[in-house]
């Protein structure tokens, strides 16, 4: 009896001095020269009842049943600077069907067109469904999905493609 009272102090002893580390990758994979090397990504599935274009901004869907499928539903947004916010889709997603969405590090993402914009700048959902808007003001503390990196003129988009990197939409 005195061994096994020992041994199960021993183990509370051990699991009291555990740390709690959370890895979102491997350190022998990334070099740091890569921007992929910061992005991080989320399986989601679409429940917008249409199809989402890669790079759109998207939120969490709430009409989601809790305990099953709550917050791992996505739908677009077209009220403007939701807190909702889960991230932009790193491919075209079928409506019904699950897929890639990026919720931290740098991506391209669609901006409603506008003028005047620079890097540095807050987005936001807008509302035009998987746009992103720039947020000049200050009220709007926890429906910001990033910053505004530089304008993508590569794209076919144009002034409407933007890099911004994604902080999991909080400040």
């Amino acid at each position: 009896m005195r061994k096994l009272s020992l041994l199960v102090l021993s183990a509370l002893l051990v699991l009291s001095f555990s740390t709690f580390s959370w890895a979102e990758q491997s350190p022998t994979s990334a070099t740091g020269t890569r921007y992929t090397d910061n992005q991080v990504f989320t399986i989601a599935y679409n429940n917008s009842g249409a199809d989402v274009t890669s790079n759109s901004i998207v939120i969490l869907d709430t009409s989601a049943t809790a305990g099953t499928t709550l917050g791992a539903y996505f739908t677009t947004d077209t009220s403007g600077d939701s807190n909702l916010i889960l991230g932009v889709t790193d491919e075209t997603i079928a409506s019904g069907t699950s897929g890639r969405v990026c919720i931290r590090g740098p991506h391209k993402v669609w901006m409603n067109s506008f003028t005047g914009s620079s890097a540095g700048y807050q987005i936001s959902t807008s509302t035009t469904a998987g746009k992103a808007k720039v947020t000049t003001g200050t009220t709007n503390r926890m429906g910001t999905a990033g910053i505004q990196l530089a304008q993508d003129t590569s794209d076919s988009g144009g002034a409407d493609i933007w890099w911004c990197y994604l902080r999991y939409a909080t400040q």
